[in-house]
């Protein structure tokens, strides 16, 4: 079967917001975050 990757990102930050998203406990419901340089 295939994995819908969309479906496990619930949020999208920029680099630049990367290193403070990454240093901090996820929020409540969240599963993966997507780093997207130029966002």
């Amino acid at each position: 079967g295939k994995i819908e990757v969309e479906k496990l990102i619930s949020r999208k930050v920029s680099l630049d917001d990367a290193p403070v998203v990454v240093s901090n406990p996820p929020q409540p419901g969240e599963v993966k975050v997507l780093v997207v340089p130029g966002l």
